[in-house]
């Protein structure tokens, strides 16, 4: 006889050993169903692919391997939610909060999460191909290894955010303009000689045009170096010290 139980007992052991499998509380599905509120539920595994649950309240909840494919989640609280291997592909989670949310390996491929709040999210291994990511928060959210391939990241915010191993990722645009034209500064024409120094090195960049600019002799009076048209005379000192200019003379003068 105890040969016999220890027998059946054998047989049944492996069945005793496997961890029961998630599954949604159906009591709690049922409320979420009727009030769109069920904070801290036990919602893993739950089919609620194509449900309406725009404003819902599901902080905190378990939603582990749930379907919540093209769901509406526009405006719902998903604070802290356990989010990890969701099937959120072509949901709808416009301006919903899913901060501090777990995400890990999340399907969230062509999903809408226009200006959701995705800050402290873990999002390791997560889908979003595709998705749509205008005004998007990713403040010191986790993206290690998220694949972006056609995602829309216009005007999103990945301050803190880590994206190691991340792909997808746009490149920056290379300016089509100099950068003097881009910059509305003005390049001055490089021709003539450098100005100020010996050696080549010119002062702020400026390179002076090649028709030379006359300098002042030595016995010039005029301070500043201004040359005097030919036609008027040459200049002469007077006992003031100042610098004037003579009138042509018609006349021989007397020494």
């Amino acid at each position: 006889m105890k040969l016999k139980f220890f027998s059946v007992f054998t047989l049944l052991a492996p069945f005793c050993l496997v961890a029961p499998a998630l599954a949604e509380n159906p009591a709690q599905l049922k409320q979420l169903r009727e009030t769109n509120k069920c904070p801290q539920c036990d919602l893993s595994q739950a089919n609620l692919s194509g449900v309406n649950l725009t404003g819902a309240d599901l902080r905190g909840a378990n939603l582990v391997g749930a379907n919540l494919s093209r769901a509406n989640l526009e405006r719902a609280s998903l604070i802290g939610t356990n989010l990890a291997q969701v099937n959120l592909s072509n949901a709808n989670l416009t301006q919903a909060l899913v901060a501090g949310a777990n995400l890990i390996e999340a399907n969230l491929s062509n999903a809408n999460l226009s200006s959701t709040d995705l800050t402290y999210a873990n999002l390791v291994g997560a889908q979003l191909v595709g998705s749509q990511l205008n005004n998007t928060d990713f403040s010191a959210a986790n993206l290690a290894g998220v694949d972006l391939s056609g995602a829309n990241l216009n005007n999103v915010n990945l301050l803190g955010a880590n994206l190691t191993g991340a792909t997808g990722l746009p490149l920056p645009s290379l300016p089509l303009e100099t950068p003097e034209r881009s910059r509305g500064r003005f390049a001055p024409p490089r021709t003539g000689t450098p100005n100020g120094r010996e050696d080549g090195a010119t002062r702020g960049g400026y390179q002076p045009p090649s028709r030379a600019v006359p300098s002042p002799q030595p016995n010039d009076t005029n301070r500043g170096g201004y040359q005097p048209p030919e036609d008027i005379g040459t200049p002469g000192r007077t006992d003031s010290g100042g610098s004037r200019l003579k009138p042509p003379s018609t006349t021989p003068q007397l020494p």
